[in-house]
């Protein structure tokens, strides 16, 4: 198979550290360029990856054949260079978050599918083994119906970088916030109503937040709650999950469900008698609990660059696609401004 050329925009920490890396231990895509505007940056990639290098994506688009651009820059810049890329005819991957606005997510979206183009997000965490094994549990069935998710992401940090500025695109909710809104779309198949959004900044040097909190309702009832809270010093199960016959928790690479089956259920009757017989509010109902602890397994890690070389030949759809990630946005936009921060 006939490699695709690739160029990455962006030689920062995802763009150096995961991108060209990952581009380079493929035998399917060649890292053909890389794109930044800093000459040492340069320098150092074509020393690194023996590799072409510009300081403009015009110069990469007006000077190489591309059939790939990885967009990795500051957030700002996702829209103009993505729709730059496609209208040029190249399939584009786009860092998280997608772009600023819903109305840029719009424009990226109908400009991939006026010009056949494949546009994805990149969204690991879908592909990742506790995501994978999560969907595995849940899709069993083991819970009963799920009426109350939570997921949380604590820990402890002053950021003093671009990603703690307003006028940069910073933030949590925008920069960390779509890993988890994305995870939490997938488990209520794309859609969530937002209920309530409170944005706030504790230990950030910058001007934009740094703990986020959420409450959605999904498609079918289910209550979410989403916490981003980097002042936090201790840390909380990132999932905790509340079914009608079982409650699971996700923590230390661990999974631990307390269930029951309903079947084993003893029959009970409602008593509406004032007077309780002995006295007691005991009916003598007992829980026939099973409990199991899951280790993450970590050989059901899936590949996003697996699935983005299949979608560009037609093999495959995109394992996230772009409704959820135009969702996605909807709700980060909306959140910002129900909570009343970026006023």
């Amino acid at each position: 198979m006939e490699r695709l050329k690739c160029g990455v925009v962006g030689l920062g920490r995802i763009g150096w550290c995961h991108h060209c890396q990952k581009i380079q231990e493929r035998d399917d895509l060649e890292l053909t360029c890389v794109v930044d505007p800093l000459a040492e940056r340069r320098e150092e990639a074509i020393t690194t990856f023996k590799t072409k290098a510009f300081s403009t994506i015009e110069e990469a688009i007006n000077n190489l054949n591309l059939d790939l651009l990885v967009v990795a820059s500051p957030s700002k810049f996702h829209c103009e260079q993505t729709i730059r890329a496609l209208n040029s005819g190249i399939n584009v991957l786009v860092e998280k978050p997608m772009a600023g606005t819903l109305k840029e997510v719009d424009e990226m979206i109908a400009t991939s599918k006026r010009k056949g183009k494949v546009l994805a997000v990149h969204q690991q965490h879908r592909f990742a083994a506790d995501y994978v094994q999560l969907k595995e549990i849940l899709d069993s069935g083991i819970l009963g119906k799920v009426y109350r998710i939570i997921r949380r992401d604590y820990g402890f940090s002053r950021r003093s970088d671009w990603q703690s500025l307003k006028r940069m695109g910073g933030g949590t909710l925008s920069n960390t916030g779509p890993h988890g809104i994305d995870m939490l779309l997938g488990i209520l198949g794309g859609k969530a109503e937002l209920l309530f959004a409170d944005l706030r900044k504790i230990a950030t040097v910058g001007d934009a937040e740094d703990v986020a909190v959420l409450l959605f309702k999904g498609g079918k009832g289910e209550l979410v709650e989403y916490e981003l809270n980097s002042a936090a010093a201790f840390p909380e199960p990132n999932w905790y999950i509340m079914g009608e016959s079982g409650t699971l928790i996700y923590q230390d690479s661990t999974f631990r469900i307390k269930y029951f089956n309903p079947d084993e259920l003893m029959p009970l009757s409602v008593d509406d008698s004032l007077a309780v017989k002995g006295r007691t509010y005991d009916n003598k109902d007992r829980i026939p609990w099973q409990e199991k602890v899951i280790p993450l397994d970590q050989t059901k890690v899936l590949d996003l660059y697996d699935n983005l070389v299949a979608a560009i030949y037609g093999k495959e759809k995109l394992r996230v696609p772009l409704e959820d990630v135009r969702e996605q946005l909807r709700l980060i936009e909306e959140a910002k401004k129900a909570s009343g921060f970026y006023q």
